[in-house]
């Protein structure tokens, strides 16, 4: 063996041996295990859905734990929306609750729904008014 290679040897076994270097290795792996048990990976989308029996609805309404529960109105024109209707929304927070609601013309019904990936969480149907809600601990259980 030559001196470099003993060398090299040598230093690659000596980062081991340092005690605060192997634990923060450990902490570092610990915590990237923690982070997706705990959180889902990156992927925490909830998908939000409307339908009605009309192909309309005068209104739609949702609200999440990530921006103080600040209701966003789909459309503030006050012409009515045409269904079916839907948009994708990332979840970060762990406490909270995802709200959406949906009025539907007179004499029609409206259906809202909430999923992550293809699992249907909520669903509501009601007439004029459909609200359906979850939890991101519900959409998001830890691993």
């Amino acid at each position: 063996m030559t001196d470099d290679a003993a060398t090299t040897r040598a230093a690659d076994r000596r980062w081991f041996r340092r005690p605060a270097t192997v634990a923060a290795v450990c902490v570092v792996g610990l915590g990237l295990w923690a982070g997706i048990a705990v959180f889902g990976g990156d992927d925490r989308e909830i998908r939000m859905e409307v339908t009605s029996t009309s192909g309309e609805v005068e209104a739609i309404n949702w609200r999440g734990p990530d921006d103080n529960n600040k209701t966003h109105e789909v459309s503030d024109s006050g012409e009515p929306i045409e269904t079916p209707w839907s948009e994708r929304i990332e979840v970060a927070s762990e406490r909270g609750v995802i709200v959406l609601t949906a009025l539907a013309p007179l004499g029609a019904t409206a259906t809202c729904r909430l999923l992550v990936g293809d699992k249907v969480l909520a669903e509501e149907s009601g007439r004029p008014i459909a609200s359906c809600m979850v939890t991101p601990q519900r959409a998001f259980p830890a691993s």
